[in-house]
């Protein structure tokens, strides 16, 4: 039981519902009443049971991406070098798992990995994959 006051029943307030069964029509909820009250938060149904959820996705995502360019340019800079490489699942990896941004703009921006056509049908085709992943899952909501 909670009881009613001011806030609680204003009339343009939609969280706020009251179970009409309780309430008679010659009894209008007053200050001081008890009633049972439903409080329901748009922000868990649209963003998840944490709130938090899209600042860590988003800071993942910069995360992710930030570490596959790197990993781009690392392997391009021990490339010319002839050092020991980074491997090639390992850069797909990155990719798939959320920095294919970083990864294509590795690819272009260090020009590595440019005439190696698996990584340029593959790495726009993992950022094809995961955009539309993303708009079936925003969209099905």
């Amino acid at each position: 039981m909670i009881t009613v006051n001011e806030s609680l029943i204003a009339d343009d307030d939609p969280l706020i519902t009251v179970n009409e069964s309780l309430i008679a029509d010659d009894d209008p909820l007053i200050p001081g009443d008890d009633v049972l009250i439903h409080v329901e938060d748009p922000g868990l149904k649209e963003y998840g049971a944490n709130g938090d959820m899209w600042m860590i996705a988003g800071i993942y995502l910069i995360f992710i991406n930030l570490a596959s360019l790197v990993l781009f340019y690392s392997d391009k800079k021990r490339a010319r070098k002839h050092e020991w490489r980074i491997p090639e699942k390992t850069l797909f990896l990155a990719a798939a798992a959320g920095g294919s941004v970083g990864a294509i703009a590795g690819m272009y921006l260090f020009r590595h990995k440019t005439r190696h056509w698996h990584f340029v049908i593959g790495m726009p085709l993992i950022l094809a994959v995961q955009v539309i992943a993303a708009w079936l899952y925003f969209t099905a909501r």
